[in-house]
């Protein structure tokens, strides 16, 4: 919740931080920085996830893989 609340006021040269990115980034940044940092191999995708925030990453993270199957799946 904090990060959350913390996302919700940055601003960045005048515009919200979550608006800028949406703006301003593509899926292809985002898998970019994902191949770099090497995030693939953390996930295991049969991983069965007990604490509730751990499974809404594992959310994002597959739906972050399925707009990056079809590219005009945008948020």
């Amino acid at each position: 919740m904090t990060v959350s609340l913390m996302l919700m006021r940055m601003i960045y040269r005048g515009t919200n931080i979550r608006k800028w990115f949406v703006e301003n980034t593509t899926v292809e940044d985002w898998a970019l920085v994902m191949e770099e940092y090497n995030v693939f191999q953390i996930f295991v995708s049969n991983k069965n996830w007990t604490n509730k925030r751990i499974r809404y990453v594992k959310e994002i993270y597959t739906a972050l893989r399925q707009a990056n199957k079809n590219p005009d799946f945008r948020s």
